[in-house]
Formats: C-alpha cells, sequence, structure tokens
C-alpha cells in the first residue's frame, strides 16, 4: 500500500496530524509547537501506518532541496534499532504531505 492523504488539522486544543494509507487504515498523532512539532508529529502518524506497535523514529533531518529546477524534501529518520533511513519526494502539494511522502519512502524497507 502507499500513502495516501495527510490531513493537518488546527484547532483551540492545538493541532492534529492524521495519516491515511491507500487501503483506509489512519493514524493519528498531535503536534507539539510549531512547524517543527508538526513535521515530527507527520513523521510519527506515517511511523504508526508502517510500523505499527514500535516507537516513532527519531528526526535527524528534514531539508528542502532543488535538484534539476525540481523541489523535493528530504527526510533523514533514526529508527530504534539505532539505523538511519533516509527518503525524498517531490513537493507537488504541501509541505507537509511532502514530508510525509519522504517519510513513508524512508519507512517503507524498516521491518
Amino acid at each position: 500500500t502507499a500513502l495516501g492523504s495527510l490531513a493537518v488539522a488546527e484547532g483551540r486544543s492545538g493541532v492534529t496530524v492524521t495519516a491515511t494509507a491507500r487501503d483506509g487504515r489512519t493514524a493519528v498523532r498531535r503536534a507539539r509547537g510549531a512547524d517543527s512539532g508538526i513535521s515530527e508529529a507527520v513523521i510519527a502518524a506515517v511511523a504508526d501506518l508502517l510500523l505499527p506497535g514500535q516507537t516513532p523514529p527519531l528526526v535527524v533531518a528534514i531539508e528542502d532541496v532543488v535538484v534539476a529546477e525540481t523541489s523535493l524534501v528530504v527526510v533523514v529518520v533514526e529508527s530504534g534499532d539505532g539505523h538511519r533511513h533516509a527518503g525524498a519526494a517531490v513537493l507537488e502539494g504541501g509541505r507537509a504531505y511532502g514530508i510525509a511522502a519522504a517519510a513513508w519512502a524512508a519507512l517503507s524497507d524498516v521491518s
């Protein structure tokens, strides 16, 4: 399966991130703080879909890059076993969705 959608909802009680896989499974995470907190919640929600029951990976870096005139976001995470994983995605929609797609790419081969 693959990432279907990502929703970031803001309300009085804070920011909530909902990641949905194409097969209909969903994962919800509450963001802490501002932009970095939202990014961490996005990656944790993706991890919940791909690695249910495991501790979310540590976010090592999130970088915006341009390659051949194409905007990308690159995500580097460290899983609980200490291994680092990286993924990238073309920024076609919002940045949060790009981070989710890059995290999906990074974590899809973790067992």
